[in-house]
């Protein structure tokens, strides 16, 4: 069990070393446990620096703004990087192998750029308010909960010719049967949790705006030759920001 969360921290994250990554697929369903480490990790760091600059009055964008450095410095901001990449494949209008081309170039586009200017601007805001509030437990979630979409995502779906992260997922759902249960249950008893403990409705936001990504992506996968990493990227920093959304106040 600690080998395979090793493996999965390693292939989403910098951190552990683990070069001996020799059947990534085996990591897959340790992608959400991955996530736990990787959210107490950022908010651990965040308590810290929030602690130290209490007595300054922006003591919590100060918070924000670290949690979101070692965020795209642990994971090396790849998931950052399918962001725009998908962006700027979708923001061109192409379709077929003119999209594929578009996806797959990592020159960085208009579109791309604004969309991670968006992305970046509002996961600033929303940890800066949950900071705000010490609202921790929130911020120790929510990479746990972006990072289950990769599972969801890729389910029926075929994998991008060419792409490993999409052919790992699709693998691993054909290996384990009950990979897509065991993260279909987490992704819809966690808000009702949240709900039940502390009343906050405007969580249960999280279905229909989680259902909405998920059916676009998964839309334009389909039509454009299957899932890869670049999908996945984009439904983790995507779903992480909606997570942040509808949980503030909480």
């Amino acid at each position: 069990m600690w080998s395979n969360l090793r493996q999965a921290l390693a292939f989403l994250t910098r951190f552990p070393a683990c070069p001996d990554l020799a059947d990534p697929v085996t990591s897959v369903p340790y992608f959400l446990p991955a996530g736990f480490v990787l959210g107490l990790f950022l908010s651990l760091a965040a308590f810290v620096v929030d602690s130290l600059f209490a007595v300054h009055a922006y003591h919590a964008l100060l918070a924000a703004f670290l949690w979101l450095c070692l965020e795209l410095w642990s994971t090396r901001a790849l998931h950052w990087d399918g962001l725009a990449d998908l962006s700027d494949a979708l923001g061109s209008g192409a379709h077929g192998t003119r999209f594929l081309e578009i996806l797959r170039d990592s020159r960085l586009g208009s579109f791309g750029a604004i969309a991670l200017i968006l992305v970046l601007l509002g996961h600033f805001l929303v940890v800066s308010l949950h900071l705000a509030e010490q609202n921790y437990l929130i911020l120790v979630l929510a990479p746990a909960f972006a990072r289950a979409m990769p599972v969801l995502l890729a389910q029926g779906l075929d994998a991008n010719a060419g792409s490993r992260l999409g052919l790992i997922v699709v693998q691993a759902l054909s290996r384990y049967p009950w990979l897509l249960a065991q993260t279909l249950a987490f992704v819809l008893l966690l808000p009702l949790l949240l709900v039940l403990f502390k009343s906050s409705w405007q969580v249960l936001l999280l279905y229909p705006l989680t259902a909405a990504l998920l059916h676009a992506l998964r839309s334009t996968a389909r039509r454009e030759g299957g899932i890869s990493g670049d999908y996945c990227g984009a439904a983790i920093e995507l779903a992480q920001l909606l997570f942040l959304f509808c949980t503030l106040g909480y």
